[in-house]
């Protein structure tokens, strides 16, 4: 597949207070979670998981490759209804510039008329919206408490 062939891959390091992201050249370890470039369409970026150490990290993982897809599929389908109903009302609005009778030929819509498209647009889908920031929050609080829990198993394995 040709989006394996255009990664960048990106090595994330965090450190207290630091979060670093460095580009990779050459071999890529399976001690970090690489980072792939953004989607085209929802704009996310996936990441190719570190191999976990214990069941309790391998858990952790399917959680979050469950939440990306989510996220995924979510902002993939509000971003396509987004650059379609945009376009269909940048035509619409154009046309009706032009049946005005105005002289000039227009090309854009100033950011005043582009305002109203945004904002019919958020609330016709206000209810998405919600729904969706309502699973995402559901979904976070069960990556954290299951982060917790790894945490604590990874503490505590060490100590012994």
């Amino acid at each position: 597949m040709k989006v394996a062939a255009r990664w960048s891959l990106l090595q994330v390091t965090r450190r207290p207070g630091c979060l670093f992201i460095r580009q990779l050249n050459g071999a890529v370890s399976s001690r970090r979670n690489l980072i792939g470039p953004p989607d085209p369409v929802s704009n996310i970026r996936p990441i190719k998981r570190r191999d976990p150490r214990n069941d309790a990290e391998r858990a952790l993982h399917k959680l979050e490759e469950d939440v990306w897809k989510f996220n995924h599929h979510f902002w993939s389908e509000q971003n396509s209804k987004f650059d379609k109903c945009k376009a269909l009302f940048i035509a619409k609005t154009l046309s009706e510039r032009r049946q005005q009778g105005n002289d000039e030929p227009v090309q854009k819509l100033t950011a005043n008329e582009l305002s109203v498209f945004y904002k019919q647009f958020l609330n016709e889908r206000y209810g998405d919206q919600a729904t969706y920031f309502r699973h995402w929050f559901q979904h976070n609080v069960a990556l954290t408490w299951l982060l917790l829990k790894v945490r604590l198993y990874n503490l505590l394995w060490r100590q012994k």
